[in-house]
């Protein structure tokens, strides 16, 4: 079992969980308005063999839903934070679990503080008042003389992933896997 729990959101939200921390019932970042009853009131975690879905969802939430993620705050990022500290506010989120290929997903219903809270940067777990350089979430694609920024795949292309905290499976196929994600 690992000594953290983990927390997939968007860059753009950071500013106000540095602010805030973690909070229950704020607005999804990931799925449809059919899971707004369910979410009330908690937020979402899971074990670190539970990372590769869930960020694989919010690589394609971003995808769909932004022509510009860099621009628009929708850069995957993870945050992380002691189990033990929180664990005794979580249950066992049975549809979340089901849906990450039974990794187990946990429903929370209290605050994390933002002091508790770590940000993996592509290479380190800090704080999250250091920060996060998303450019490296990024290749450039062009043709002719427009270029623009497309989102690197996780696991093994994606910096932003902690590929090695994860314990991803050796070559995936991340095929299966998207089509999986895409319900």
């Amino acid at each position: 079992m690992s000594e953290y729990l983990y927390h997939v959101t968007y860059d753009g939200r950071l500013g106000d969980i540095e602010a805030e921390g973690l909070q229950p019932g704020k607005p999804r970042a990931i799925g449809t308005q059919i899971y707004d009853t369910h979410r009330k009131g908690a937020i979402f975690v899971t074990e670190p063999d539970g990372l590769l879905f869930w960020y694989g969802r919010a690589e394609l939430w971003a995808r769909e839903h932004s022509e510009d993620p860099y621009e628009d705050g929708f850069t995957p990022v993870v945050l992380r934070f002691d189990r033990a500290a929180y664990m005794k506010d979580c249950e066992l989120d049975e549809p979340g679990t089901r849906d990450a290929g039974w990794s187990d997903a946990y429903r929370c219903e209290t605050d994390v503080h933002p002091d508790d809270l770590e940000l993996w940067d592509g290479s380190d777990w800090v704080s999250l008042e250091k920060g996060v350089d998303t450019s490296q979430a990024y290749d450039e694609d062009s043709e002719g003389e427009d270029t623009w920024l497309v989102l690197k795949d996780a696991p093994y292309y994606q910096p932003l992933y902690p590929n090695e905290e994860a314990q991803a499976l050796p070559n995936p196929d991340y095929t299966k896997l998207k089509r999986r994600l895409m319900w």
